[in-house]
């Protein structure tokens, strides 16, 4: 099967000071698709820390994926691959001895294609989504951080950190990659099979409103600066469209 991609990203328009957290990787030769968005930081001092280490540990996971994928071809390897970028992460957290309680992570979505079949791993708020060309639209992935993002109001900084992120016997956990073994209870893995007319859509959280609120058949037609262009979220916006 023979696949195109077309991808790009866009920083946040939030903060001047504050770089893209988000990080991607495509390779239509050997199918593999990687796409990551790091944990929004703390300001130190009034400033955003710049160079920011949730856009050192995206890279260090992307990377410690990929090569893992390229050398290890199957879909089989994807949970294994994921497993590893965590500690690689565990390592630069490690290294750097952080002296608060606020580690660096990231989320995002781990996709390779095999024989008409798009195998998966994701965790956290990223979207992977399915379109046809009759313009049915299919979520793959599930985000993670609804029912957070709904009464986080309830808890302190330190309690969403850690004692819900991270913690699955807490009701309203999500998982973030930032080096903690108990963050692979919250990597999904899944299959979806894929036809020649469809196009498969992975996003960060930037353009959730987007996919959100568009349909299938707009969706479909859309070329990347029009989805930047129709999207209102001020996040980091990263998206990469297979076909």
């Amino acid at each position: 099967m023979k696949l195109c991609s077309c991808s790009m990203t866009y920083q946040n328009s939030k903060l001047s000071d504050k770089p893209n957290e988000d990080y991607f990787i495509c390779d239509d030769e050997r199918h593999i698709y990687i796409l990551v968005d790091g944990v929004s930081r703390d300001k130190i001092e009034g400033r955003y820390p710049n160079p920011s280490p949730a856009r050192d540990v995206s890279e260090i996971f992307a990377h410690t994926v990929y090569e893992y994928l390229r050398l290890h071809a199957g879909h089989t390897s994807v949970m294994e691959a994921v497993g590893i970028g965590n500690c690689e992460i565990a390592k630069y957290n490690e290294k750097i001895k952080w002296e608060n309680d606020f580690l660096p992570g990231t989320v995002g979505i781990v996709a390779i294609i095999e024989d008409r079949v798009l195998y998966y791993c994701y965790i956290g708020d990223c979207y992977g989504l399915k379109i046809s060309q009759a313009g049915e639209k299919y979520f793959f992935t599930e985000c993670q951080t609804n029912l957070i993002a709904r009464y986080g109001k309830k808890f302190t900084a330190y309690e969403i950190r850690n004692k819900i992120c991270n913690h699955k016997e807490h009701p309203y956990s999500y998982g973030v990659l930032n080096g903690d073994v108990n963050a692979m209870d919250f990597v999904v893995s899944g299959r979806i099979e894929i036809d020649n007319d469809e196009k498969i859509i992975l996003c960060s959280d930037g353009f959730d409103d987007l996919v959100k609120n568009y349909s299938g058949t707009d969706l479909y037609k859309m070329s990347l600066e029009e989805m930047e262009r129709k999207t209102e979220n001020k996040d980091d916006k990263t998206v990469i469209v297979i076909e």
